[in-house]
């Protein structure tokens, strides 16, 4: 890679965010992120194993995992910042130009790739200021929230994933790359609760794809030829990060970490929420054909009485935050093989369900939507963090010409989600295979993260 060509593309779409990035000062945040900060003082707030109301799910833990990792990032810097200027802003503020500087580096590294690749000038200068141009990149960057910190480091990883596939995994034989995705895998699976489960199903894929391209090479393939020596210890590093990432989020955080932070797992409601929200689909539709030992089922876990009042077709977390956390494992095999039962019975009520969350991710129709307060909002204002009276304007200006862009006849079209998390790497795969390139072993990364969008709560 050469540093000094990322530093300088790095440098212009830093330069072409910050108008974005100012306009959102000190950072814009989901309530959720406003939670986990708290959790980061000694008063604190109420810790819920369910973050609802309605559940009165109150422990007595000091964290929730949400995950944890996050939390301390995002309360270092805000406690540290109320400590120096005694209020959330300055560190807030820190917290996201070092994110953007983050990301736009991943970026800028994306763009190196294609010119090590030898891709034309031309075109890889269109890549650098469609990044720094498209206000949606700025914007999330200027957002303190876990998928933004999520992403900026899935970024290079994904680049090491391809050139692995790219080289059969020869790559992996130099120590410093290895290096780089042993990290970036621990990372990722840290940020965010499905991360885990984005590195293990690559490393699967890759592995796979490796092996076989090895076994079916001959021995004139002059390509197998080259990579053959590497090929054991490349299986054996890919075993490596996936092994390090199994004992790390079933090993060491929940028997170690957890126990000395005081902090309480999610729920299983997290893993069982686009089940539940299917079964609230169905009773809201074919409420008259459950059955008495189906309501006992549904009723032990869920709660049926208002299930089906429960259910918004664009939000999950209604009926997930309603899961009783008393059911027991009996229970649950109660509940789970109702729900396979009554999912051959009207298999379009479960498609229904899920498609109503997450249709926007494969269809036109999901405007790439930004966040633009802080998390104070639904706390009537808070003392710590506030956006500054003087911005106000230049705020709204700055709103206002991002859905004035997302709105436009022909320009929209570029901020719809579906162009990026179904169509181009749609397009890239069906190219990969057509050249028989083993570079379409990478979008498995991409088809286990959009499996991972689908079963979210909402678009």
């Amino acid at each position: 890679m050469n540093y000094r060509r990322i530093a300088k593309t790095t440098a212009l779409i830093f330069i072409l965010w910050l108008p974005w990035i100012i306009s959102l000062y000190p950072g814009a945040m989901l309530w959720d992120t406003y939670y986990q900060i708290w959790q980061c003082y000694p008063e604190g707030h109420p810790i819920y194993l369910i973050p609802w109301g309605p559940t009165e799910s109150f422990v007595d833990n000091y964290f929730s995992d949400h995950p944890i990792f996050d939390t301390l990032v995002f309360g270092a810097f805000a406690r540290a910042s109320n400590a120096l200027f005694g209020s959330w802003n300055q560190g807030v503020f820190a917290y996201i130009l070092l994110q953007a500087l983050g990301t736009a580096a991943s970026f800028a590294a994306g763009v190196e790739y294609l010119r090590r690749q030898a891709c034309p000038k031309p075109l890889r200068l269109g890549c650098a200021l469609f990044f720094a141009l498209m206000p949606f990149y700025a914007c999330y960057t200027g957002a303190m929230i876990k998928d933004s910190l999520f992403s900026w480091l899935y970024v290079p990883w994904f680049l090491i994933v391809a050139e692995i596939a790219r080289t059969e995994g020869a790559c992996l034989a130099k120590r410093r790359i290895f290096a780089w995705f042993a990290a970036f895998s621990i990372l990722l699976c840290l940020t965010k609760k499905t991360g885990v489960y984005v590195v293990l199903f690559t490393i699967a894929v890759l592995a796979i794809a490796v092996a076989w391209n090895h076994r079916k090479a001959g021995p004139e393939d002059e390509s197998a030829a080259l990579y053959r020596p590497l090929y054991r210890t490349t299986l054996l590093r890919l075993g490596a990060c996936g092994a390090a990432s199994i004992v790390l989020m079933w090993g060491i955080l929940p028997y170690l970490v957890f126990p000395a932070l005081d902090v309480v797992p999610g729920g299983k409601q997290e893993a069982l929420g686009p089940l539940f929200q299917q079964t609230a689909r169905y009773v809201s539709d074919y409420g008259d054909e459950v059955t008495p030992d189906e309501r006992d089922a549904i009723d032990a876990v869920l709660g049926y009485d208002d299930l089906a009042e429960r259910y918004v077709p664009i939000w999950a977390d209604p009926v997930k935050f309603g899961f009783n956390t008393e059911s027991t494992s009996q229970d649950l095999a109660s509940y789970l093989g109702t729900w396979v039962k009554q999912g051959l019975k009207h298999p379009d009520a479960y498609l229904k369900a899920t498609w109503a969350t997450a249709g926007p991710y494969l269809v036109p129709g999901g405007t790439i939507g930004i966040h633009r307060d802080t998390g104070d909002v639904e706390h009537d204002g808070s003392p710590l963090i506030w956006r500054p009276a003087a911005l106000d304007s230049y705020h709204d200006f700055m709103m206002g010409l991002y859905d004035a862009l997302a709105d436009a006849p022909v320009l929209g079209i570029l901020f719809q989600t579906c162009l990026y998390s179904f169509y181009v790497p749609l397009v890239g795969f069906i190219v990969g295979l057509k050249r028989r390139s083993l570079i379409t072993a990478s979008y498995g990364t991409v088809a286990i993260s959009l499996i991972a969008c689908l079963i979210t709560p909402m678009f």
